[in-house]
């Protein structure tokens, strides 16, 4: 990929969480996807505790809290941007030096595990993550080194892409005024745009 540059460090200021936590009650097990949506949407300034984030999550056709479009549905709902895409180490960095926080997919557990990716730290060659598997009585930011973090990433997919969660906190919503439906499809102020690449969806 072709991104921007970015700094050798770069770290989000992500409130911390554990889906674990006895206040999530009897599902913490598996609601990695909304509790990393949740801190997300903490981070561009909204507070939802993680229960009610899955139960808002919760797809009933699935039965799972763990569908990515609702994430980027939940977030788009509290007014931000959010999106569901593919993106290499590159893309990832530097989406993240722009204040963007992405949830990525991957198999740190062998059924599959959401966590939320904050920041990186290339003299140490190392991605900074705020994992919701981590213990509720000292939750910390993880470091994983970014070889091993991108095999556990990129493990079900090609090309050296993973699945990400963009977060994004700004939306530009001015143009809608005013327009009709076709001239939504036509203009680039009411499309999403990659933060990573540049391009419009």
């Amino acid at each position: 990929s072709t991104v921007g540059s970015y700094p050798s460090y770069h770290l989000n200021n992500v409130p911390m969480r554990s889906q674990t936590a006895s206040e999530n009650g009897s599902i913490g097990g598996v609601i990695c996807s909304p509790t990393t949506t949740a801190m997300a949407v903490e981070y561009m300034g909204t507070y939802a505790s993680s229960l009610s984030t899955a139960y808002d999550m919760y797809d009933n056709v699935w039965g799972r809290y763990g569908n990515w479009s609702f994430a980027a549905a939940y977030a788009g709902e509290k007014g931000y941007t959010a999106y569901i895409d593919f993106y290499d180490v590159a893309m990832a960095k530097y989406a993240l030096s722009q204040g963007v926080v992405l949830g990525c997919s991957t198999m740190l557990t062998a059924s599959g595990h959401i966590v939320l990716l904050t920041g990186y730290d290339e003299a140490n060659d190392q991605f900074i993550v705020n994992d919701p598997a981590v213990s509720p009585s000292n939750p910390q930011v993880t470091r994983y080194s970014v070889s091993y973090f991108t095999q556990r990433w990129f493990e079900s997919e090609t090309n050296n892409l993973g699945v990400v969660y963009v977060f994004q906190k700004t939306r530009d919503l001015e143009s809608f005024n005013n327009q009709s439906p076709a001239d939504y499809a036509n203009n680039s102020m009411v499309k999403i745009k990659n933060v990573a690449t540049g391009k419009y969806l």
